[in-house]
């Protein structure tokens, strides 16, 4: 079984989330006073938690007892939570958005999406799911998917992130069409803490 559906099925996520976000605050303190730069960093949010009426709630609180600056948090949340229950959604989405929160479209365009969804929810990033990004280089149809989603967000005043990135050829294209962010592991596979630190 994987990692987060284990913690969802025996019903600890939300005390891990928690500690998470307890977690983030004290690291963006001590690099912060390492490093003299304020890190901005992403939280994926299990569906299980965003689906609770009082998820937004908890979260904002959370982070007012921690003092943790809303604007360098970045909630992911997985697209198929925004088709299966759009009320609720527009919801959650408007508070932590009121309050500061980056937010993030995760997994894009894989599930039975709608575009009608993208200009009525605060969204700030859509991030490009690694499957197209694989797939671009060789598929022209997915080269222009790629190239449609980063000018439509341009267009509505959104920020595209590209998802595994791991050729040169697919950073020239991405910096073609104009996305916004790169992530992969051109850059840098996922670092422990120390190594991390290192590279800052």
């Amino acid at each position: 079984m994987e990692f987060i559906p284990f913690l969802e099925e025996s019903g600890t996520i939300s005390e891990v989330e928690d500690w998470l976000i307890e977690e983030v605050s004290k690291k963006q303190a001590e690099w912060k006073n390492s490093y003299a730069v304020s890190l901005p960093i992403s939280i994926n949010i299990s569906p299980t938690s965003f689906e609770k009426y009082d998820f937004a709630d908890k979260f904002i609180s959370n982070t007012k007892s921690l003092n943790l600056d809303p604007n360098l948090i970045n909630i992911e949340i997985i697209e198929r939570l925004f088709i299966e229950d759009i009320k609720n959604s527009q919801s959650a989405l408007d508070e932590l958005k009121k309050y500061g929160f980056r937010l993030s479209i995760d997994d894009c365009g894989t599930g039975y999406s709608s575009l009608s969804y993208l200009s009525s929810l605060p969204i700030d990033y859509i991030k490009i799911d690694i499957s197209f990004i694989r797939k671009m280089l060789y598929d022209n149809n997915t080269k222009s998917v790629v190239k449609t989603v980063i000018a439509l967000a341009k267009d509505i005043n959104m920020k595209t992130i590209a998802e595994g990135v791991e050729k040169k050829e697919q950073f020239e294209l991405l910096k073609e069409f104009g996305c916004d962010f790169i992530q992969g592991y051109l850059f840098s596979k996922p670092l422990p803490e120390k190594e991390f630190e290192e590279l800052l």
